[in-house]
């Protein structure tokens, strides 16, 4: 039987991933964030940074690395001025980890271990825990490209695969009920407060498709950021709930902007002070220069947000922006 070598170095990679710690993290917050961060992880990844020579294609920092637990640097793919194929790519991928494994071989035990002058946490860090709304609401973000005509998804298919990402957006347990109207009757409407919608358009509605966004957007930033809620049936202790809105938001530094219509329905259980379901789905435009776009011409973008369903530990992963800004819950 003949494989191909793409699935082999597949293979291959899986076979030695073992022999490895493996660890993904976001590295924004280790570069950008504020004190939410650990300052010992943040200067564990300075260290490890500090050994690359390589020109830097922009300031994310992405890569592959293999160190020791004293942060010296066995080898690397980064994203450098080389471009994506150096990082993704499975051969490459496979070669940092035979190098790494290779140098680790020839390390003293002592050179293996841990630098007792290097403060790091005890554990892993699970500081988040504390700041995951587990009484409020926590919905998961899709964002996606949309066709620029009603139809036609070849235009926003690229090597066989739709362009999209993930993200989540969460609410305190006050917040919840800020989501409902005060007094719960068929055909009562009300207003979502704007601080929440606000939220959404500038944290979460941003063009992500191909790579997270380094910049949310701004209080200033906002022209448009409203949410208005409908009763539309109450059957006990549950009350249906439908949403319809819009936003508009540009950073007039850049000329980067994002307008969409909301819509979306929900039922709240008024005994247990949660939502059941929850689906808020925006369809818009964005225009304006990004890392991963030259386009300044308006192209569409989708977004919905819903509650994940189960109890994935993965659908725990907190905002994006939740460790690099101080005003997320504002």
């Amino acid at each position: 039987m003949r494989i191909r070598r793409s699935v082999w170095s597949d293979v291959k990679i899986q076979e030695l991933a073992r022999k490895y710690v493996c660890v993904s993290v976001d590295q924004m917050p280790l570069l950008y964030g504020n004190e939410a961060v650990r300052n010992e992880e943040r200067a564990f990844f300075k260290r490890v940074l500090d050994q690359i020579t390589a020109e830097w294609a922009h300031a994310s920092r992405q890569g592959i690395y293999a160190i020791t637990p004293a942060g010296k640097l066995l080898d690397s793919r980064q994203l450098g001025k080389i471009g994506w194929e150096k990082m993704e790519n499975p051969r490459e991928i496979l070669q940092t980890l035979e190098r790494g494994l290779e140098l680790w071989a020839k390390m003293k035990p002592a050179e293996r271990r841990r630098d007792p002058g290097l403060r790091l946490p005890a554990e892993a860090n699970n500081d988040w825990d504390k700041f995951y709304p587990a009484d409020g609401l926590s919905l998961r973000m899709t964002c996606r490209d949309l066709p620029l005509k009603a139809g036609d998804w070849n235009q926003v298919v690229w090597n066989n695969a739709v362009w999209e990402n993930l993200d989540y957006a969460w609410f305190r347990k006050n917040e919840v009920a800020q989501w409902i109207p005060r007094s719960i009757a068929t055909g009562t409407v009300f207003e979502v407060p704007r601080v929440l919608v606000e939220r959404l358009a500038r944290f979460h509605m941003l063009d992500n498709v191909r790579c997270v966004s380094a910049k949310h957007f701004r209080k200033e930033d906002m022209t448009k950021a409203r949410l208005t809620g409908k009763v539309m049936d109450v059957k006990g202790n549950n009350v249906s709930l439908r949403y319809e809105g819009e936003t508009r938001a540009e950073r007039l530094d850049s000329k980067v902007g994002y307008e969409g219509k909301l819509l979306g329905r929900a039922v709240f259980n008024v005994a247990s002070g949660r939502f059941t379901t929850f689906e808020l789905v925006a369809v818009g435009n964005r225009w304006g220069i990004q890392e991963t776009r030259e386009n300044t011409s308006p192209t569409p973008l989708g977004f919905i947000f819903v509650i994940p369903a189960g109890n994935d530990p993965r659908d725990q992963a907190p905002p994006r922006f939740l460790a690099l800004e101080q005003d997320y819950w504002k």
